[in-house]
């Protein structure tokens, strides 16, 4: 990953989700790079080259019974 000479003629801008940029990225790095990145701040097609599927938000409904229920 570090090895890679990028140039506008051989990579691009990774955005995330809300078009901030991540990182310049090229098809050798790509996959590497964007697993770095939480998978909430990537789009649904970026979270599908870094870790192979969408990765679901975490579902955080019934947490504070749980928390309540063991004090």
């Amino acid at each position: 990953m570090s090895d890679c000479n990028h140039t506008s003629a051989n990579s691009w801008w990774e955005n995330d989700a809300m078009g901030i940029p991540l990182c310049r990225v090229c098809p050798k790095c790509e996959k590497a790079k964007l697993a770095t990145y939480r998978p909430s701040v990537l789009t649904e097609e970026q979270q599908k080259t870094a870790f192979g599927k969408v990765v679901a938000e975490s579902n955080y409904d019934g947490v504070e019974e749980c928390l309540e229920a063991d004090y």
